[in-house]
């Protein structure tokens, strides 16, 4: 069981592939890093780069329960599929 998953695109033949492969990936004991963070804002940003303010690279704004995740992360690669996944666990 985990709280969420953020799934970094490298290679797939289709969303709905890639989905299904990073969700299977997720609920293995498998991490290449793991450690936990404070969440103490509930209004994050997602960046696929270094970025300047105002600049136009894609963002995605979501907003999280303030408090303590584990995040877990690694590199995923099957036959058709290659990905970045991340696995957070809400821990209080």
């Amino acid at each position: 069981q985990y709280d969420g998953l953020l799934v970094r695109w490298v290679g797939a033949d289709s969303l709905e592939r890639l989905a299904a492969f990073a969700i299977a990936e997720a609920n293995t004991d498998l991490w290449d890093q793991t450690l936990e963070i404070e969440i103490v804002n509930e209004a994050m940003t997602i960046m696929d780069t270094c970025t300047f303010h105002d600049d136009a690279a894609p963002r995605i704004h979501i907003s999280m329960k303030i408090g303590t995740y584990k995040l877990y992360s690694r590199y995923v690669e099957s036959t058709d599929v290659m990905a970045i996944i991340h696995r957070l666990e809400y821990l209080g």
